[in-house]
């Protein structure tokens, strides 16, 4: 079993998986977002029925402050950049309204663009 990893900040030390799952959240709440999209791993563990609100993101702390990468599905008809531009503010948004640590940046990678909502 994989020991979970916890991320230093400031006054406090936070699990990683924590991090990434809100980061999940707050990307699959934006309009246009068809799925989170990882690696081949990530889609074996969704075939067999364990889907993953954490797969394709990574989070790290440099300098106290988060960097973000994110691999995400969009919806057909949506435009690229609107959608890409609400998934970095909102994450943003939200990890640092939870975490009282700011963040760096947020990398947003469309892996795929899906044809059914």
């Amino acid at each position: 079993m994989e020991k979970e990893q916890e991320l230093e900040l400031k006054n406090f030390k936070i699990s990683k998986n924590v991090l990434e799952l809100i980061v999940g959240l707050a990307t699959s709440e934006v309009e246009g977002v068809a799925g989170l999209s990882g690696t081949m791993m990530d889609s074996i563990k969704d075939w067999i029925g364990k889907k993953q609100l954490t797969k394709g993101i990574k989070v790290s702390v440099e300098d106290n402050a988060f960097l973000v990468s994110v691999h995400v599905d969009l919806c057909y008809e949506y435009v690229i950049s609107d959608v890409a531009k609400k998934i970095q503010k909102n994450i943003k948004s939200i990890l640092e309204t939870m975490t009282g640590t700011g963040v760096r940046t947020v990398d947003v990678f469309i892996n795929n663009i899906s044809f059914y909502e």
